[in-house]
């Protein structure tokens, strides 16, 4: 037996099933039998598994921006280890992330280690992405009117028609070699600007292990998200 949250809604037509931070939840129509939707969780028991087990290495894996928590670096989880001084500053050594923060009376601790990682990444990405989109660009012969380093919630980067490429300074959690399939991506919008087959051969003739690089963002996007709050 699954165990669930259940909501009955009388202006439900079907059943609406989630699976969120490890919890079954179920919202149904009112006149749906309690048996009815046991039976349907059984069929859908090894989905529901899954769902759970991928959620609970998520949890495990995600960025924690707290003392102890973990923060990924150049592809890598590294925890993280908070002091408290008169110069904030953000260090990394062996796999681990120092960060030294100022007391705030108006501000907590986790805020200002989120904001200060946030401000590193921001620092390093400015420094790093655009030096090394010059490089691939002199590689592929595809060169971008401009180089813009910004924020994205939901994207890496982007292409747009005037040949200016935006590109994520969260990409500084990502390996090298991912971070480069990004930027050649985004390269090859220059002479497509759409996912076309001649869009993809393009990124292949210039990056051979692209598919690689895809399947290690699409196996670790859960753990990359950066928290809200």
């Amino acid at each position: 037996m699954i165990d669930y949250v259940l909501t009955r809604c009388n202006k439900r037509k079907s059943i609406a099933l989630q699976v969120i931070d490890g919890r079954v939840l179920v919202k149904a129509p009112s006149q749906i039998s309690v048996s009815y939707i046991d039976k349907l969780l059984t069929t859908k028991e090894r989905w529901i598994e899954q769902k759970i087990k991928q959620q609970l290495v998520t949890a495990r894996f995600a960025n924690k921006l707290c003392s102890d928590g973990t923060v990924w670096i150049n592809g890598f989880a590294h925890k993280i280890v908070v002091h408290k001084g008169a110069t904030p500053s953000v260090d990394v050594i062996d796999g681990h992330v120092y960060c030294t923060i100022k007391t705030s009376a108006n501000k907590t601790d986790n805020t200002l280690i989120k904001k200060q990682l946030e401000n590193w990444f921001k620092q390093r990405a400015s420094q790093f992405l655009p030096e090394r989109t010059k490089q691939l660009s002199q590689i592929t012969g595809l060169t971008p009117s401009s180089v813009i380093v910004k924020k994205y919630r939901a994207r890496w980067g982007s292409c747009d028609n005037l040949g200016r490429i935006s590109l994520n300074y969260f990409l500084m959690m990502l390996p090298t070699w991912v971070i480069d399939y990004v930027i050649i991506h985004e390269l090859c919008h220059l002479k497509h600007l759409n996912h076309s087959a001649q869009f993809w051969s393009l990124v292949e003739h210039h990056c051979a292990g692209y598919d690689q690089a895809k399947a290690w963002i699409k196996q670790r996007q859960g753990y990359l998200v950066w928290p809200k709050s």
